[in-house]
């Protein structure tokens, strides 16, 4: 078609005082972010993946590659299979480059997709996480 429609670029700023504005040698914070994975010690491409899901989408590939990597699935598979998101109910200001430690965490909401099994669910209700599943 020539284009493509997306609006993933309405998160630039071109307010030069802004944390995220399009500046010479700057990297500002979007989420249009491909994954490429090498093979250990070679400079060679092992894959490249991508996932949908804004805010979301480096928890995605994380997910996508552990996967991979960990229990390995074959690309389908691993993008097939359920993903969960740790939502910060808003915590987070996007806008400012703060860190989150592991223990912020604990206040966070756990989205999890349908296919997840309710055994998977109980057992993360019973350590505390507030669960989010359908």
């Amino acid at each position: 078609c020539g284009f493509t429609l997306q609006n993933r670029g309405h998160n630039f700023s071109l307010d030069r005082s802004h944390p995220n504005c399009l500046a010479p040698s700057k990297r500002p914070y979007h989420t249009i972010i491909p994954g490429l994975c090498t093979y250990p010690g070679a400079s060679s491409l092992a894959n490249c993946f991508g996932v949908m899901g804004g805010f979301m989408q480096p928890q995605g590939h994380m997910q996508v590659l552990s996967n991979m990597l960990d229990y390995g699935m074959d690309p389908q598979a691993a993008l097939d299979a359920p993903r969960f998101c740790i939502d910060r109910a808003g915590k987070i200001d996007f806008n400012k480059h703060s860190e989150i430690a592991a223990a912020d965490v604990a206040d966070s909401l756990v989205h999890m997709e349908a296919n997840f099994s309710s055994e998977v669910v109980e057992e993360l209700e019973e350590k505390g996480h507030q669960v989010l599943w359908p």
